[in-house]
């Protein structure tokens, strides 16, 4: 399921909103918009191809050092 939250929070990062358990978004904020459902899943879209771009960064960076994801984690932690 694609977080609601995150998308609203990404396209109205200072509003006030809430999100019911049935993933409805409840608008509380009087001072901006309520975004609309394209806004949304263009944020959604934004919010995914970030995480990839992120991915992808991530595996070139241990690709530059020599080294796998496991051998990252063992540095690491």
């Amino acid at each position: 399921m694609e977080d609601l939250f995150a998308a609203v929070s990404n396209i109205r990062p200072s509003s006030t909103f809430a999100v019911d358990e049935n993933n409805e978004l409840i608008w509380q904020d009087d001072k901006t918009t309520k975004p609309t459902e394209k806004e949304i899943q263009e944020s959604f879209v934004q919010l995914k191809n970030l995480k990839i771009e992120k991915l992808q960064q991530r595996k070139n960076l241990l690709n530059r050092l020599g080294i796998t994801e496991d051998e990252a984690k063992l540095l690491i932690g």
